[in-house]
């Protein structure tokens, strides 16, 4: 992809953090890399004569004339996209460069005006819906009345209790006497 000049340069923030921003002139394969890459680029300013040159920096292009909001079209009013750079404001450069994108794909996104059926994208095909997971086997729950009778460990224990019970009311009654 080619390098496109910066027409200008302006200062942007965001909960007190200033970040710089950039204005190209788009031609139609920079707004296709566009669409593809969700409008994220790693930017390479050139020629500026400032801390920016020579960095590749991260990029957000900011669509207006993708969507459409109450405020006015700036795409509409001087043919500019402004890209908001992931960076820290270090102030107006001396000359305002180039700027050229790297890590993109650049495979065109049909265009959804047309309205004909080519240029339309088909969506993927459902996802299946996953099979259930089977029960594990209930192995220890019994199916009859069996679960009602004690074990021998718990009868071994209720007659210990009951002996004891036994003992304890001689040994309280006899010491009475």
């Amino acid at each position: 992809m080619s390098a496109y000049e910066i027409t200008r340069w302006d200062g942007g923030s965001t909960n007190n953090k200033q970040f710089p921003v950039i204005y190209v002139k788009p031609d139609d394969t920079l707004i296709s890399a566009a669409r593809v890459n969700s409008f994220s680029f790693m930017c390479m300013i050139n020629n500026t004569d400032s801390i920016y040159d020579g960095k590749s920096i991260p990029g957000v292009m900011i669509q207006s004339a993708e969507y459409p909001n109450p405020r006015p079209n700036f795409f509409k009013a001087t043919g500019l996209y402004a890209i908001q750079l992931v960076s820290d404001w270090h102030g107006y450069p001396q000359n305002n460069g180039t700027v050229s994108f790297a890590g993109i794909k650049e495979t065109p996104i049909p265009d959804d005006n047309k309205n004909e059926p080519d240029s339309i994208p088909t969506p993927p095909p459902p996802t299946p819906k996953p099979k259930p997971v089977p029960k594990p086997e209930e192995k220890d729950v019994p199916t009859d009345n069996s679960s009602k009778s004690l074990t021998s460990t718990q009868l071994i224990l209720l007659i210990a209790f009951i002996v004891m019970a036994v003992i304890l009311i001689i040994a309280v009654t006899t010491r009475r006497n």
